[in-house]
C-alpha cells in the first residue's frame, strides 16, 4: 500500500513538472506572438506615417503648383471673362 503510494506520489509529480513545462512553454510562445504583434504595429504605423507623410508632400506640391499656374492664368481668365461678359450683355440700340 506504502509502495503504491509512493508511486502515485512520483507520478503526481511527474505530471506537475510536465504540466510546468506546458505552461512555461505556452508563456514563451505567448510572450513571442506579443512581441510579433508589437513588431508588426510598429511596422504599420511607420507605414502609414510614411503614406501620410508622402500624401502630405504631393498635396503641398500641388496647391503651390495650382496657386502658381493661377497666378499665370489670371490674365488670360480675366481676359476671357470680359470677351464673355462683352457678348452677353445685350446692346442697346
Amino acid at each position: 500500500m506504502i509502495e503504491k503510494l509512493q508511486e502515485e506520489k512520483i507520478q503526481l509529480k511527474l505530471d506537475v513538472d510536465i504540466q510546468k513545462l506546458k505552461d512555461e512553454k505556452v508563456r514563451k510562445e505567448k510572450n513571442k506572438a506579443e512581441k510579433n504583434l508589437d513588431t508588426v504595429q510598429a511596422d504599420m504605423l511607420s507605414l502609414r506615417y510614411e503614406l501620410e507623410l508622402g500624401r502630405g508632400r504631393e498635396l503641398a506640391w500641388r496647391l503651390r503648383k495650382v496657386k502658381a499656374l493661377s497666378v499665370k492664368a489670371r490674365p488670360y481668365i480675366i481676359l476671357v471673362l470680359l470677351k464673355t461678359h462683352a457678348t452677353s450683355v445685350p446692346k442697346m440700340v
